[in-house]
């Protein structure tokens, strides 16, 4: 378990591709737990609505592994899918934990009303989210053998597709 949780943070450190992890359907299903797990303490440590942001999750969980399906399938290398959504999954759990460690060392959240009351603590939540982004064009290009281009017009798909399918949630429900 010790070499799963390493390969995820070296890949999240760009140190390592998705080539490195096993095609595993279990390896993937448990790590989407993790992540869900990670997600929902990091929610309520925010103090925000769990039911949307799990919503918001399951979403771009959805738009990333489906993009990334079609792409290897378009591709004809499908039996990278299983490392390469795994390793999107995992260095998600990586960035997770730090979303955590923000959320529990910051200010009271429920007094946050914008940017001027938490600086520090909303530039790093932006930075990963940054980060991911870095990471999914990263092991994208690693799977796919994509070039640059080809990879973040992939990863801008997902980021567009995951937006608009978010904003289609009713106001009252966010």
């Amino acid at each position: 378990m010790f070499r799963i949780v390493a390969a995820y943070l070296n890949i999240t450190l760009f140190r390592r591709g998705p080539e490195s992890l096993p095609a595993s359907l279990p390896l993937l299903i448990l790590t989407i737990v993790a992540d869900v797990v990670l997600v929902i303490l990091s929610t309520m440590a925010f103090g925000v609505d769990l039911a949307y942001h799990l919503l918001v999750y399951f979403i771009g969980l959805a738009m990333v592994l489906s993009v990334t399906s079609l792409l290897l399938n378009a591709l004809r290398v499908p039996e990278r899918f299983l490392p390469a959504a795994t390793s999107l999954v995992g260095a998600d759990c990586v960035l997770s934990v730090c979303l955590l460690v923000i959320a529990l060392t910051g200010p009271d959240w429920s007094t946050v009303e914008g940017i001027e009351d938490a600086p520090v603590a909303l530039r790093f939540y932006q930075l990963l989210v940054l980060w991911g982004y870095g990471i999914m064009a990263f092991v994208l290009k690693r799977a796919g053998r994509l070039n640059l281009l080809g990879t973040l017009g992939v990863v801008l798909s997902i980021y567009i597709l995951t937006q608009g399918a978010v904003s289609l949630i009713p106001v009252e429900s966010r």
